[in-house]
């Protein structure tokens, strides 16, 4: 009988929904910015450790819905030294002109 005195609260909570715009980070604990770099016949593979992002939903119009990220070019990691210095460097990233690279939706 104490059961049912919830239910009236717990039908209110689920009908009200989610909110129309809903933002959420970018968890760096369980993502990954990777890459492949050409390497003669092989490709290497890379990451950025450093990096933000949000995704903003409106689930009631979509146009503006919209994904943002940033990453810091000085975190990059080829498991070799000198390959992040050379990527690093003024044939690749440019990192010391352009520290961070950013992407954000257009549609």
């Amino acid at each position: 009988m104490r059961l049912l005195r919830f239910v009236p609260l717990y039908a209110a909570l689920c009908l009200t929904g989610r909110a129309a715009v809903e933002t959420y980070q970018i968890d760096p604990a369980h993502s990954s910015v990777v890459f492949q770099v050409r390497h003669f016949l092989a490709k290497v593979p890379g990451t950025f450790a450093k990096f933000t992002g949000t995704l903003t939903v409106d689930r009631d119009n979509f146009e503006h819905n919209d994904i943002a990220a940033t990453v810091e070019i000085a975190g990059i990691d080829t498991k070799s030294e000198a390959r992040n210095k050379h990527l690093l460097g003024a044939d690749f990233f440019l990192a010391e002109k352009f520290p961070a690279a950013t992407f954000r939706s257009k549609s």
